[in-house]
């Protein structure tokens, strides 16, 4: 799915979920890391003047909030897990996000994976 300037203009924003893993029973709103990068992503598509939205979800939400995403972003600990996400919704582009991008907040890299 190309994120292309005319495309995403005359739409609705694009929305873009990211799933992590979270360890903590206080917060489902995913790691630190994950939350850096939801926000450089946000940033880049501002800045590139992309109506995309990006929002981050627990791992355990994938059931519930999944089927409303257009691109699904997974952090690499829940990478294990792409095959399955991809049978349940086969119409979604589903993405793992690698440990030297997610490390390095490497967004350009996770985006052109995206337009590719």
């Amino acid at each position: 799915m190309k994120l292309n300037k005319s495309m995403i203009a005359e739409q609705s924003p694009k929305k873009i979920f990211l799933f992590d893993m979270t360890f903590s029973l206080i917060s489902s709103d995913g790691l630190l890391q994950t939350q850096r990068l939801e926000r450089k992503l946000t940033h880049f598509f501002q800045k590139e003047q992309k109506n995309v939205s990006v929002k981050v979800y627990d791992s355990s939400q994938i059931d519930k909030e999944a089927k409303r995403a257009d691109i699904l972003l997974l952090t690499p600990l829940l990478g294990y897990a792409k095959d399955k996400i991809e049978s349940q919704f086969p119409e979604i582009p589903v993405f793992v996000i690698s440990k030297e991008e997610y490390g390095t907040l490497d967004v350009e890299k996770i985006v052109s994976k995206m337009d590719d």
